[in-house]
């Protein structure tokens, strides 16, 4: 959850509600880039940010959701190799 100031900057700043944390813009193989949702250890995945990984696989993203910073390390290399 976040703080309401912190929610206002970011809507500012472009940010919509779902959309995944990172995204790297980079091609490989049959992916177009990669999405990666960043939750904490007890996160939970909500309706929305599920619309939007379903719709980021069906445009040709690889989009997974992490739960550490190793996580996504990990899914980040393997990505790139």
């Amino acid at each position: 959850v976040r703080h309401p100031a912190t929610a206002v900057k970011l809507k500012h700043e472009g940010a919509k509600a779902g959309v995944e944390d990172i995204a790297l813009d980079v091609a490989r193989n049959m992916w177009h880039g990669l999405r990666i949702e960043m939750k904490a250890k007890d996160g939970v995945h909500s309706e929305i940010q599920k619309e939007w990984q379903q719709f980021h696989l069906d445009q040709g993203y690889y989009s997974v959701v992490c739960y550490s910073f190793l996580e996504a390390r990990n899914e980040i290399v393997r990505y790139l190799s």
